[in-house]
């Protein structure tokens, strides 16, 4: 859930539809982008070329943070997200700080990014046609 929320987030970005307080789905509908591209374009894509473009975006930023020198030890969470809520609806939940490099590499899967430094791989630049940037 969050490769793909990462992706179609990256896609309402691209598209200036910020949905940061309202979430996916909530402000619009996934029709509703697609009819939102399709009047502003004409272009008659799909939510899966859409979330293409939004994973396209997202492995963009990955490589140029890349070539800056950022690996896999700079994705680290805030201390504060190992620690239980306190109260609330979610009191007690909390990321598990052992089990979160595998998180991680579970991620980097998902991803087809390298596990040893958490980069897009040659082949998953090429997947999303990028591979001008390799």
């Amino acid at each position: 859930m969050t490769a793909y929320s990462q992706c179609f987030y990256s896609t309402l970005d691209t598209l200036a539809l910020c949905m940061f307080v309202w979430g996916p789905g909530n402000l619009f509908s996934y029709r509703e982008v697609e009819d939102i591209v399709r009047c502003a374009t004409g272009w008659e894509c799909t939510l899966w070329e859409l979330m293409k473009a939004g994973e396209r975006k997202v492995n963009m930023m990955k490589h140029i943070n890349a070539r800056r020198g950022f690996s896999r030890k700079d994705d680290i969470l805030p201390d504060r997200l190992f620690e239980p809520i306190p109260d609330g609806p979610s009191k007690g939940a909390h990321v598990n700080r052992e089990i979160f490099p595998t998180m991680l590499d579970q991620y980097y899967g998902m991803m087809g990014w390298d596990a040893a430094t958490g980069n897009p791989t040659p082949a998953k630049l090429m997947e999303l046609g990028l591979e001008w940037a390799i």
